[in-house]
């Protein structure tokens, strides 16, 4: 009887787990991984999930990832050669990094099969625009319709057109030169005030003005309410304005955690709570659906601190939040544009990144880095946001992600 000897040339170990098999066995049936275009930046960005089936050799076999990392099961693997078998579940994660309009490629490869997820990350969010003409440094900002006006800290005071794109120089500050004060707009004016006096010997200042840009006026209002201090906070709500916090010396042993609400048709300032997390200056806020979020700043102007607190005007309650992500900072900046809110980092982080809060998820993560090093503020205009540097006056457009 003669013998029928198989043709192994036929048989390979594809996948180096050391089993002879026809190349095809250790294949899946085909999927696919849906390319993402205009992904931010610093970011990592995840795939849709491929369900793994059509594997013979009792439907295990082995993948191979280059360029990113591998999801099995909702688990992160730490090799680029992972076994599978049917019924797992895949995903790729790529990391986009800082470059912008670039594409970033995830492969992955099973048998015969090979399947890449392409990331392209969008256009840079930011556009430079006119320097604000002033040799000195900026302290703060506010807006008043369609304009965007800053303060130096001599007293200079300047208007910013978004149409044309042009600065004009305004009626000077009426009050002592000053900086770290706090800023506010209700019903077609600024208010300025608080800070520490830019002239030695400094000192904290207790003061308020209301600018009129119809009259290109100063007018002095009602003094604060609490301790004169500097590094403050401050916020609007339904045409009143808030406004607490803040270093009230530079031993730091009296910062402030009162917290004033400022009626201007009144000119009265009443204290209505105590921010809970203890007194600090160089915090921010965010304002969402009537409530203000108050979170990171200093004990002592050079340990950030990272923790977030949502406050109710209404209950006059506090809640604790999410911390952010990434270590704590203070002197960032805060906006809401589209029920999102955005921070961008300050030091001592050295990271220069902005942050997506989502409100309804109290959920942070990293959508963009900011060109600006040192911004003094982040006003809105057309649901976009204008970054003022402090110590170069480059002033900055950026369009949030979609």
């Amino acid at each position: 009887m003669e013998a029928t000897i198989p043709n192994f040339e036929q048989y390979v170990d594809s996948d180096g787990d050391g089993i002879l098999n026809k190349d095809e066995d250790d294949t899946p049936e085909d999927f696919t991984f849906e390319t993402q275009v205009d992904v931010a930046v610093n970011t990592n960005v995840f795939s849709n999930e491929v369900f793994i089936s059509g594997l013979s050799e009792e439907g295990i076999t082995y993948a191979f990832i280059e360029g990113g990392i591998l999801i099995v099961n909702d688990q992160q693997t730490m090799s680029n050669r992972v076994q599978v078998r049917n019924g797992d579940i895949l995903k790729l994660m790529a990391q986009t990094g800082n470059e912008y309009e670039t594409e970033i490629i995830v492969t992955l490869h099973i048998g015969h099969l090979t399947k890449s997820f392409r990331v392209v990350t969008r256009s840079s969010a930011w556009q430079r625009k006119a320097n604000c003409p002033t040799d000195n440094d900026i302290d703060i900002g506010f807006t008043i319709d369609d304009s965007f006006y800053a303060l130096d800290v001599l007293g200079n005071f300047y208007q910013y057109d978004i149409q044309t794109n042009e600065w004009s120089v305004k009626a000077r500050f009426a009050g002592e030169a000053r900086s770290s004060a706090v800023c506010f707009s209700i019903e077609g004016k600024g208010y300025i005030g608080l800070g520490q006096s830019f002239q030695y010997p400094e000192k904290s200042l207790l003061d308020f003005w209301a600018y009129d840009p119809e009259s290109n006026t100063w007018t002095k209002v009602a003094n604060f309410g609490g301790e004169a201090s500097y590094g403050a906070v401050s916020f609007t709500i339904n045409d009143k304005a808030y406004v607490g916090l803040g270093y009230s010396g530079y031993s730091y042993d009296n910062n402030q955690n009162t917290i004033w609400e400022y009626n201007p048709t009144s000119d009265i300032w009443t204290e209505i709570t105590r921010f809970p997390a203890g007194g600090r200056g160089d915090a921010l806020t965010l304002v969402n659906n009537g409530k203000a979020y108050i979170g990171t700043g200093s004990i002592d102007a050079v340990e950030g601190l990272s923790d977030f607190w949502v406050f109710d005007i209404l209950s006059n309650t506090w809640t604790q939040k999410t911390s952010l992500p990434g270590g704590g900072f203070y002197d960032g900046t805060g906006f809401t544009i589209n029920d999102y809110g955005y921070i961008g980092s300050g030091p001592p982080s050295g990271e220069h990144v902005i942050y997506l809060y989502d409100f309804s998820n109290d959920a942070w993560k990293v959508v963009d880095r900011n060109p600006a090093y040192h911004p003094i503020s982040a006003v809105i205009i057309n649901n976009k946001a204008y970054y003022l540097e402090k110590y170069d006056s480059k002033l900055w457009e950026f369009t949030p992600p979609q």
